[in-house]
């Protein structure tokens, strides 16, 4: 099991603040054969990952689902210290 912690948490913000923006971008200035989610994922693994996540589509996927759900405004609005309570995976 692997417990949130900060790190984590700003991957997962990265990542899908970067999703944001990129599909942001391409509304302004669309591109050919836009693809976000491969375009992405390639964010994804050229980061610097913290202990408990790995380059993988099952990590990657995870930090997608945030974006979909409540989760994440908790996480953002609870104090660091207390990340601990939040599971990240299993």
């Amino acid at each position: 099991m692997v417990k949130m912690n900060e790190d984590i948490l700003n991957v997962i913000n990265a990542v899908l603040d970067y999703k944001k923006f990129i599909i942001s971008d391409n509304y302004v200035t669309p591109k050919e054969n836009f693809d976000w989610f491969m375009e992405t994922e390639s964010y994804y693994h050229s980061l610097s990952l913290p202990n408990g996540m790995k380059k993988n589509r099952s990590d990657f996927e995870k930090i997608l689902e945030y974006d979909k759900t409540e989760i994440l405004h908790k996480l953002n609005n609870t104090n660091y210290s207390d990340l601990h309570y939040e599971i990240w995976k299993i």
